[in-house]
């Protein structure tokens, strides 16, 4: 099974909606929507601890997945 991830960090979910919409980013994922299957998942830290952060990504992006 093919895979790929990618961690963003945001300082507030206003902040992650501008990058949605940011029409760049718009762009890229219109070029490739009939190409690839996306999955997010986000959640709220009261502060920034990288390895916390990452670990919690990682365990995301290596849970099973049905295809």
């Amino acid at each position: 099974e093919w895979r790929g991830g990618s961690v963003s960090v945001w300082e507030s979910h206003a902040d992650l909606r501008r990058f949605i919409r940011w029409p760049v980013h718009a762009a890229i994922m219109k070029n490739w929507r009939t190409r690839i299957r996306v999955r997010s998942a986000g959640w709220d830290d009261e502060r920034f601890v990288p390895a916390q952060a990452w670990h919690r990504a990682e365990m995301q992006m290596r849970a099973p997945r049905d295809m």
